[in-house]
């Protein structure tokens, strides 16, 4: 992309508004989009995913930190479009934890490897014969990918971009292997608010789909699009987010979702052009029913998100929400702009003390509370008690904080109610829900163990037994508990009356 490119003169809106209007200014200069990475400042995790990408496709080298609100310090290395390092303060994907919980050295031989001084890591272990540069190779993957999903989340960060020379990596990770990191993240993470609010902006601009890039079959292929079949035809035509939510009104987020990957792959973006409809109040009062039920704390984030101003300043978010309602309104129109500017005037007022309260109330469950709470929903899942299991994975799912928690363990305590009560279920649903797990999850013998299970409920053996086998390979206590009934250990265990 050459620097030549014409662009419209220069306006200043927020660092984190002026990121996003890429959405309706693909051709920016190369020198236009590092000036909008440089000047970020404080942005959330679900914000990442569009930086990152956007390093990649400018093919900028250089080091992207990331500062946590604990003030922890990571970085992500970037070499001429492609991921080459990234360091993350966690304990969980040390490369040598890494390397124990794939089953691939024994501890004696990692002490041994950590000890020595003369050679890395890895190439002490390849030169004993121990590993192969292969399995190396394969395990600093998985570690960055499993680095990267971390901080895809809700969490506040603060960023720098230093465009400084990196090293080039054999192992790397690149556009389109970040896509497919992208896809599953978009798919399992990202919360519905977020959606509902990041696309008003562009809700009625006519979409620009551009078909002519070498991987754009291959993305249409991914489980996203399976429940939105015509999609990219209905891309083609003159059409907007606002007309595709009423082609697709049952699965409205899965579209969203659908449109922000392709947005991130560039396949789409926005004219200025807006489409004219004859339900002109929609968008008001869709807006109106999300923020009439909200309390104060929820108000802050919501306002934020709609106007991609930092929490915290205040007068700007109130000001830029107001520009938002400036539209040619009918009578109808009208009801909900004053609706909406007497919410926005109670943001306006309450939203300094909010901030003085914190953004905690009552008592929270910590991490090690609901580690805790899991083993024991995890036995109760191993003995079959899966109705007792659901009830409380509910209470945490929809608790919302723990929900990506407790996701996988909801879901096998759904399959293994359909496979003991042998009622008839939503499989596709289900797969669905499957897809949707988080990236490093994905890696757990507790994720292989449930797609086992998942595959006796479709009747395929295959995918039952090599998900099964992966299962205890990562994990050896699911020995005990096989999904295949007709094995010598689970007609023992029927005898003895073991459910």
């Amino acid at each position: 992309m050459s620097d030549s490119t014409s662009e419209a003169p220069e306006t200043y809106l927020t660092p984190r508004k002026d990121l996003y209007e890429i959405f309706s200014q693909q051709s920016l200069s190369v020198k236009k989009k590092k000036k909008i990475i440089e000047a970020l400042d404080e942005i959330d995790g679900f914000d990442l995913v569009f930086i990152i990408g956007l390093i990649l496709e400018t093919k900028l080298t250089g080091c992207l930190n990331i500062i946590s609100e604990e003030n922890e310090i990571s970085g992500i290395n970037f070499f001429e479009g492609s991921i080459t390092h990234i360091d993350l303060p966690d304990k969980e994907t040390y490369f040598g934890n890494l390397l124990l919980q794939e089953g691939l050295v024994k501890k004696v031989d990692l002490d041994r490897a950590v000890k020595q001084k003369d050679m890395q890591m890895g190439q002490f272990l390849i030169s004993q014969n121990i590993l192969t540069a292969q399995q190396i190779s394969s395990v600093v993957m998985l570690q960055m990918r499993l680095r990267l999903s971390k901080l895809i989340s809700s969490k506040k960060f603060q960023l720098n971009f230093v465009e400084v020379g990196t090293a080039g990596s054999m192992i790397k990770i690149s556009l389109i292997d970040y896509f497919d990191l992208c896809h599953d993240w978009i798919t399992g993470r990202f919360e519905q608010d977020w959606f509902n609010y990041h696309f008003l902006p562009w809700e009625k601009k006519i979409i620009k789909f551009n078909d002519t890039l070498d991987f754009a079959d291959q993305i249409f292929t991914k489980p996203l699009f399976a429940n939105l079949p015509g999609l990219k035809d209905a891309l083609k035509n003159k059409t907007s987010i606002y007309e595709l939510k009423r082609k697709y009104a049952d699965n409205k987020l899965m579209l969203l979702k659908a449109i922000h990957y392709l947005s991130i792959t560039a396949l789409l973006s926005f004219s200025e052009e807006q489409m004219i409809t004859t339900n002109e109040s929609n968008k008001l009062e869709m807006l109106y029913m999300n923020l009439k039920s909200k309390n104060d704390e929820e108000l802050v984030k919501a306002f934020s998100l709609i106007t991609k101003i930092k929490e915290g300043n205040t007068e700007s978010i109130y000001v830029e929400f107001l520009r938002i309602l400036e539209i040619d309104l009918n009578e109808k129109e009208l009801v909900y702009k004053n609706e909406l500017t007497k919410i926005a005037l109670q943001f306006l007022a309450k939203s300094s003390q909010q901030a003085k309260k914190g953004t905690t109330k009552g008592v929270k469950k910590n991490d090690s509370e609901i580690q805790n709470i899991i083993k024991t929903v995890q036995m109760d899942l191993f003995n079959n008690n899966y109705y007792e299991a659901f009830v409380v994975l509910k209470k945490l799912y929809e608790g919302n904080e723990f929900g990506q928690k407790v996701k996988l363990f909801l879901i096998w305590a759904k399959i293994g109610q359909a496979l003991k009560s042998k009622v008839k279920v939503n499989v596709k649903a289900l797969e669905d829900e499957l897809v949707s797990v988080l990236p490093e999850d994905k890696e757990t013998a507790e994720y292989f163990y449930v797609c086992a299970l998942f595959g006796k409920l479709k009747n395929d053996k295959r995918i039952m037994q090599h998900n099964y086998e992966k299962a205890v390979k990562k994990n050896k206590m699911y020995q005990v508990y096989p999904v295949e009934e007709d094995t010598a250990l689970s007609k023992i265990k029927k005898f003895l009356g073991v459910t």
